[in-house]
């Protein structure tokens, strides 16, 4: 048994503070037997427990400090329970708070003669968890500006390949097409042709009207390259077509103002006939010179084919033909001939009356001579 020297109070083994002043009191030696004492042991005349706020350890209830870590106690219970009780407390856990359990409650007995029965609480029904639509949750997310500047440069590159396309696959090809010379037809109907060949017919590519124009882009000695528009079927056709039947655009238009009536143009309907003329009017700068002519049908014409007069020799027969000036009433007689490869030549020439249509055409020792008729 230990007693405080502060106050000279009885205190129990193993406490470090005096239950009655709070001295701090030594160690006790430690001593196999008083190590393994238990707490638990109390005297039946002890009062209860007081329960220490800091350390939660359980003093006695007539103790002013606690007797582990020497904190002041208030709290303080009047009634004295037994040992069995003091026991029971600290029995469960000197180191774990102290809780009040409750008792548990049981029903009331039924009371006899008492017919009211209870009704039967009908089951919670199940919760169900209906999963919120999509749009409830919205996912908020940072914006970011808008790449103003890949935007332009991205429609500066598209604008830039659009315009070498088109500039390569329209504009280029107008340009050098636009620069190529321009052709017409001079004679009634020429076979256009798929390749350089004439005399068959498996590379007809079909028939070019009169004054037709073409683009031509290889002007040859014996055939040339073209494109022609087909008019009445709106579509582009190249190929290959006779350099003999085509004239430069201005050549073409000398021709064509040489007709003054269509009888006449149908009449001359060969090129190297046209030819001949065509030479002749820029060879000696003739304006406002036509050629008339009425159907062959109606006997003695302005237009006539004499048998080889000049050459007996050619193939070709040859052609006389009155001219004749609208501004005045002069005429003139012209005969030509050609060589093997058709190439006009002017044999002979005369003033022709005002009147009169070609009777006909003999050779003499100083020339020809030409009848007409009254």
């Amino acid at each position: 048994m230990k007693f405080c020297k502060n106050c000279g109070q009885q205190i129990n083994e193993g406490s470090r503070f005096c239950r009655n002043c709070g001295a701090n009191l030594p160690p006790p030696v430690e001593q196999p037997e008083t190590l393994q004492e238990d707490r638990s042991m109390a005297s039946p005349t002890l009062p209860a427990m007081n329960k220490c706020a800091v350390c939660q350890i359980v003093n006695r209830m007539d103790a002013t400090f606690c007797k582990s870590c020497g904190n002041k106690l208030s709290f303080r219970v009047s009634t004295v329970e037994t040992t069995s009780s003091v026991q029971s407390h600290q029995v469960k856990n000197i180191n774990t708070p102290y809780s009040h359990q409750p008792a548990e409650r049981k029903p009331p007995e039924p009371v006899p003669g008492n017919t009211f029965t209870p009704k039967p609480v009908a089951a919670a029904s199940p919760v169900i968890n209906i999963p919120a639509p999509a749009s409830a949750h919205k996912v908020y997310r940072e914006t970011k500006p808008f790449p103003v500047t890949i935007l332009i440069a991205g429609i500066a590159l598209l604008l830039i390949v659009c315009s070498c396309i088109g500039y390569f696959v329209f504009y280029k090809p107008y340009i050098n097409e636009r620069d190529l010379p321009r052709f017409y037809t001079f004679a009634p109907s020429v076979f256009l042709r798929s390749t350089p060949e004439a005399g068959v017919d498996y590379n007809s590519l079909g028939s070019i009207p009169y004054g037709s124009e073409l683009v031509v882009y290889e002007n040859g000695y014996e055939w040339s390259k073209v494109k022609w528009k087909n008019n009445q079927t709106n579509k582009e056709v190249i190929g290959y077509i006779s350099s003999n039947y085509i004239l430069y655009a201005d050549d073409f238009r000398l021709l064509n103002s040489i007709w003054g009536d269509n009888i006449s143009k149908e009449r001359i309907a060969t090129a190297k006939c046209r030819m001949a003329l065509l030479n002749y009017f820029k060879d000696n700068d003739l304006n406002n010179w036509k050629v008339y002519s009425r159907h062959k049908d109606a006997g003695y014409t302005e237009i006539a084919f004499p048998n080889r007069l000049v050459s007996t020799n050619s193939t070709f027969t040859d052609f006389a033909v009155i001219i004749k000036n609208d501004n005045s009433t002069d005429r003139r007689f012209l005969l030509f001939y050609f060589d093997q490869d058709e190439t006009p030549h002017l044999a002979y020439e005369e003033p022709a009356p005002p009147q009169g249509y070609i009777k006909s055409i003999t050779r003499s020792t100083n020339g020809f001579t030409v009848v007409y008729t009254q």
